[in-house]
């Protein structure tokens, strides 16, 4: 665990994960008062991913990184919302956590958060 990116990519590499770059990010996860408090290797049955935990504003919110590869095969992958890019939300029915994923490069970003998704859209977009 770390309170930086570099610590927090430290952990990931270690643990043959996925990293994350500030460039990749939303703006309100690079923000003065967003900070990534702790980590962790989020297992996806056959794959691995990781997730990385912001205090934004007094939410924690939580961001997956996972590789595009190991999407390919799933109803993930085909998702409008992921090729839509940052700044799509939309409310989980099943868990009524609004979610935003894209994706940059190698690599696919999903964020969670309690907020609802025009919130969320105005907090981190």
């Amino acid at each position: 665990e770390g309170t930086d990116i570099d610590d927090l990519n430290t952990f990931f590499v270690s643990k043959e994960l996925p990293i994350i770059r500030e460039a990749d990010l939303p703006p309100g996860l690079t923000a003065l008062d967003s900070k990534p408090v702790g980590c962790a290797l989020l297992n996806l049955g056959k794959k691995n991913a990781s997730l990385v935990c912001f205090n934004k504003d007094g939410e924690v919110v939580h961001l997956v990184v996972v590789r595009r590869a190991d999407l390919e095969k799933t109803k993930i992958a085909a998702r409008k919302e992921l090729k839509a890019g940052k700044g799509s939300c939309w409310q989980c029915p099943a868990t009524k956590l609004s979610v935003a994923t894209w994706a940059e490069g190698d690599r696919a970003f999903v964020l969670l958060s309690e907020s609802k998704p025009e919130e969320m859209r105005k907090k981190f977009f």
